[in-house]
């Protein structure tokens, strides 16, 4: 049951990780001990597939997200039905949005993102890829009814977290990124109830990945000025709420 984890890492690679070997049995033993509960983000079918096949060595996986980042878009049409029919098996949808480092065009990532909302039904959980654009996908979304959106690793001004707050969506944080949050004001005026944690590992700086959640933890509280345990327990209710409904 997802209420049984004392940490949630929504939003993470590991899969990738484990698969190059580079964790070994007492480190699953400790990530078991730790009691984190973790979404696998994948980054396309084929990842998708290796993770689905690799997260049983993980024991604490809550789900694996099927996702198609906004770096394979000029992929997409050649691809778009194979990760159109997987996504009709899936609860999560990772690594979607928009990204200005990619190489297809912005109208065109727009045009498929927009087609693969369509493609989604509205009980679908979806984490957005979207540095510096959440403006966009948010201008995206509101030709949609979703209501499990999460702006991964949000990184965008008060106006967008206004309107994320209003929509009832999420933002995950990750420890890299909450001295900017903080320096902006971002986390103390976000509600805890629409915030999750990830760690996005590896892509981060803090390489002990055991590590990482706990200081998360301790920065929000910090933040906040809260208790750690009302932190991880409403983050607890939140997931929950977000994954039991589906």
């Amino acid at each position: 049951m997802f209420s049984e984890y004392k940490f949630y890492d929504i939003h993470s690679h590991l899969h990738t990780c484990l698969n190059k070997m580079l964790f070994d049995e007492p480190f699953l033993a400790k990530l078991k001990q730790m009691s984190i509960g973790i979404i696998l983000a994948t980054e396309d079918f084929l990842d998708f597939e290796e993770a689905t096949r690799i997260s049983t060595r993980l024991g604490s996986v809550l789900s694996v997200g099927l996702g198609f980042h906004p770096k394979n878009y000029t992929y997409f049409e050649q691809f778009s039905r194979i990760l159109f029919d997987r996504m009709e098996n899936v609860d999560i949808i990772s690594e979607i949005g928009l990204d200005k480092n990619s190489k297809c065009p912005m109208n065109q990532q727009e045009t498929y993102l927009y087609e693969m909302l369509s493609n989604l039904s509205s009980t679908h959980i979806i984490q957005f890829h979207s540095p510096s654009l959440s403006s966009s996908i948010l201008d995206i979304l509101s030709s949609f009814h979703f209501k499990k959106v999460i702006f991964h690793r949000f990184n965008g001004t008060m106006n967008e977290l206004e309107r994320i707050i209003d929509q009832g969506y999420f933002i995950s944080v990750n420890v890299d990124d909450i001295p900017a949050l903080s320096r902006n004001n971002l986390i103390q005026n976000c509600p805890l109830s629409q915030i999750l944690t990830e760690t996005d590992f590896p892509y981060c700086k803090n390489k002990n990945y055991l590590t990482i959640l706990p200081k998360l933890i301790e920065k929000i509280a910090q933040i906040k000025n809260r208790c750690k345990d009302e932190i991880r327990t409403t983050i607890k209710t939140t997931i929950n709420n977000i994954l039991v409904e589906n």
